[in-house]
């Protein structure tokens, strides 16, 4: 009862984030921010240290891409981790606690529709079969015991007021927090014990950034 309540009041976090993202995303904008220019060491792989990013191509529009996580296709579940997670399942579930994982689509998932056709990168890059590995993978933690959001699923079948990322950078945008936490929610309310918390109403409000 504890966690579910706890995991509403994320839920609620997450659509006062989406509220007040406009103004935040409005901040960071500077008058230099010209669609696709990037600077030359941004193109040079060897200037990406981390295997994560791996390196930085283009897209359509402005849109950026990492080749190295944006671009995944493989999301396998090793038996070890299944195990151990499943573990952690039981022994928390034993206490009376319930865990759930938000699981995150890559940009390349939700966003396969601002590659450019004549990068190499992006061009070998298969939507279909990150999406496929990525559900499978969604439901190999399911059934370790694990509440978990199909915000993929949101993400793909709901009609979005603007893109799930940022353009030019790794982070979810209004409508992307809007559709996770819808996602969250949808999940917590078939869980047992949902019928009971207490409910509330919030309204968003627009504030300054003064405190």
């Amino acid at each position: 009862m504890a966690m579910l309540r706890s995991s509403l009041m994320a839920a609620t976090a997450l659509l006062a984030l989406a509220a007040t993202a406009p103004a935040n995303r409005a901040a960071a904008q500077t008058a230099g921010d010209a669609p696709g220019a990037l600077c030359p060491a941004a193109l040079d792989v060897a200037a990406y240290p981390s295997r994560t990013a791996a390196f930085i191509v283009t897209g359509r529009d402005g849109w950026l891409f990492r080749t190295g996580s944006d671009l995944r296709t493989d999301f396998s579940l090793e038996p070890k981790t299944q195990r151990l997670l499943e573990r952690l399942i039981a022994m928390l579930k034993a206490d009376g606690t319930s865990f759930g994982l938000l699981l995150i689509p890559t940009r390349g998932m939700v966003a396969f529709d601002q590659f450019d056709p004549e990068s190499p990168q992006l061009k070998d890059f298969d939507p279909r079969l990150a999406i496929r590995n990525f559900a499978r993978f969604l439901d190999a933690v399911q059934e370790a015991g694990a509440i978990v959001p199909n915000i993929l699923g949101f993400a793909l079948s709901s009609s979005l007021d603007g893109p799930f990322f940022e353009e030019r950078d790794h982070h979810w945008s209004v409508s992307g927090a809007r559709i996770t936490a819808f996602a969250l929610a949808d999940a917590l309310s078939k869980q047992e014990g949902w019928a009971d918390i207490p409910k509330a109403e919030y309204a968003s409000a627009e504030t300054d950034d003064s405190f």
